[in-house]
């Protein structure tokens, strides 16, 4: 992404937008941080995804293994069963 505006000055501008208002050295940690969290946010949109439908739900049964996590539910008296 090609800026020309100051990281301090976006930092600043986005702590002020939000009320925070921290310490001298934290915004100079955002300031040195804020590269490598807008090349992340940038990347999120690089993936092409935004044609594809969000998940609504996640089903972890079918992205681990049955013998972690086993499709079939616990009996709801253990002692029953």
């Amino acid at each position: 992404m090609t800026q020309d505006v100051p990281a301090r000055a976006i930092v600043e501008a986005l702590l002020a937008a939000a009320g925070v208002r921290p310490s001298g050295d934290e915004i100079a940690t955002l300031e040195r941080d804020y590269a490598l969290v807008r090349d992340s946010a940038d990347q999120l949109f690089a993936l092409g995804l935004d044609e594809v439908a969000p998940a609504l739900r996640f089903d972890p049964v079918d992205a681990y293994p049955f013998d972690v996590f086993p499709r079939d539910p616990l009996p709801a008296n253990p002692a029953a069963a």
